[in-house]
């Protein structure tokens, strides 16, 4: 029985999206670059005034039976030029931890994935996953994406270092 649905998020869904981020960088701060206090210093306003919401950048949300924002993946188009391919990056996937084990995350995996089919000029997408998030790299692997490089001792926290996995998926 599916207990949510997916969409686009738009600016005005921006404090609720704040929260959920906020939310799961304090809940697991060893599995996303920012830290919560960088993010708490950072201003709503100034969050809604860079809000992705274009064909080249925009989130997708999870939305419980009670519209609450449950879950959430971002994408990002790099900047083209004539000497860069075509790739975007796959950022920020997060579901709540009441909601994950329900394949919430890879429905979003996967609705995202169908979103960037209607961008035929893009030819890959990128993510990073702490090396230690296991879960998360077989979740990956399972859509295709393939490890290309691993950034050593890419972030510390609380004097713990970890490395950061570069994962690629060739859009077909």
């Amino acid at each position: 029985m599916k207990i949510f649905t997916i969409r686009k998020l738009t600016v005005e869904d921006a404090d609720t999206l704040w929260a959920l981020r906020l939310q799961s960088i304090r809940e697991h701060p060893t599995m996303f670059f920012s830290s919560y206090e960088e993010m708490t210093d950072r201003k709503l306003d100034e969050f809604k005034k860079t809000y992705p919401a274009s064909e080249d950048q925009f989130i997708l949300g999870a939305w419980g039976e009670s519209e609450q924002l449950i879950g959430m993946v971002g994408f990002r188009k790099a900047p083209v030029s004539k000497n860069i391919m075509n790739h975007g990056n796959l950022w920020g996937l997060y579901v709540q931890a009441s909601y994950q084990n329900l394949g919430i995350g890879k429905q979003l995996i996967e609705a995202m994935l169908d979103a960037l089919q209607e961008m035929k000029d893009l030819t890959a997408v990128t993510l990073g996953v702490m090396s230690h998030n296991e879960a998360a790299i077989h979740v990956y692997q399972q859509f295709g994406f393939e490890l290309y490089d691993v950034e050593k001792d890419a972030f510390t926290y609380k004097g713990q270092s970890y490395d950061h996995q570069l994962m690629i998926r060739w859009m077909s």
